[in-house]
């Protein structure tokens, strides 16, 4: 497809206008790097779409590549003058004749520059590149005009219609980069896993700690469930006249023993009903561990009370709702679901 069609004759959301953009802009890209290089100083972009007429520069390259997608390219732009390609770019110089056509351009450009002369070859093409210029500059003040509000001040009217619209492409450009002021954004957004933050050391805890840790580890946990309803079930067909508060407490001193034995059963009988997470949760937490003075977890931040003692100011008013298991008082052996508020240092570790 021949520049003039995808620039002009096809819509600006087909594929091949797309791709035609993006080799105008590598195109120009490698241009301003070479005359910055050549210059030694930052170069900007001209914008050929409909309204800039290449009259407007612009130090990012997307508001180009936007401006074109919007707007598309000014009339008559097939040959990209602007942005470094020459009016002779297309004639191949590795042939003979082409050979000969630079040294003559050589020559006579050596002899503009010693006599100050015009070369009458040239005149053709001083010519088109004036009538350009021209019909541009004629363009661009039809721009001008219509920031025309008051006809008695339209000078003003002009400056106050540029430096606006200019000044809001500059913010555009400027805040697309910036972080947006507004409400602070939580340090627990985005994470539920556990993040420790101050006091960081190994420590070794007792075994009575360290059975607690894991029994709540696996009464959190959705694959351990039916091992866990297994279990009080097999309790209560053992010792169908005991309590509901006895077989609580059995069912807690006595799972995580009886898990491992279950899960390692298993696993030696059918290792494909058995998950990685299933086997690590029997083999049991490692007895050294890392402790933390402060930590973050579920949205909330725990400090020890040395920790805490610390700080000058406490939030009390804080809460956190969890569920527990109550049982009647003595022949009851009833039981039921609660609901229990800690606030503030009651929730202190």
């Amino acid at each position: 497809m021949d520049r003039h069609t995808w620039m002009y004759k096809i819509p600006r959301a087909t594929a091949d206008y797309i791709k035609g953009v993006e080799d105008f802009i590598t195109y120009a890209m490698l241009y301003l790097e070479k005359k910055h290089k050549e210059e030694g100083k930052e170069q900007m972009i001209l914008c050929p779409c409909r309204d800039c007429n290449n009259f407007k520069k612009y130090r990012s390259v997307d508001t180009v590549r936007d401006h074109l997608f919007r707007r598309g390219f000014k009339e008559g732009y097939e040959k990209w003058i602007w942005h470094g390609e020459g009016l002779d770019s297309t004639r191949t110089s590795g042939t003979k004749r082409g050979r000969e056509e630079d040294s003559m351009e050589k020559n006579d450009e050596e002899d503009m520059e010693n006599d100050r002369v015009i070369d009458p070859i040239m005149l053709d093409t001083l010519q088109s590149d004036i009538i350009v210029t021209l019909c541009e500059f004629e363009i661009f003040l039809c721009t001008l005009k219509a920031y025309v509000r008051n006809r008695y001040r339209p000078e003003g009217s002009i400056i106050e219609g540029y430096s606006i619209e200019e000044t809001i492409e500059f913010c555009t450009e400027y805040l697309a980069t910036v972080d947006p002021i507004g409400i602070p954004k939580s340090r627990h957004e985005g994470r539920l896993e556990g993040h420790g933050t101050l006091g960081s050391k190994m420590i070794s805890p007792s075994a009575e700690l360290c059975d607690r840790a894991h029994l709540f580890v696996l009464q959190h946990m959705t694959e351990v469930d039916p091992y866990l309803k297994e279990h009080i079930a097999l309790i209560r067909q053992m010792h169908p006249l005991k309590s509901g508060k006895w077989v609580t407490n059995e069912h807690n001193r006595s799972f995580g023993r009886w898990f491992k034995e279950r899960v390692m059963s298993q696993l030696s009988q059918r290792p494909d009903v058995v998950s990685n997470t299933l086997k690590w949760l029997a083999y049991g937490p490692d007895m050294p561990v890392r402790s933390y003075e402060s930590y973050d977890v579920n949205g909330y931040t725990f400090y020890t009370q040395r920790q805490d003692a610390k700080s000058t100011m406490q939030n009390s008013g804080v809460s956190v709702e969890a569920s527990s298991t109550e049982f009647g008082r003595g022949n009851d052996r009833a039981s039921r679901d609660v609901k229990q508020s800690y606030y503030g240092d009651n929730c202190l570790c």
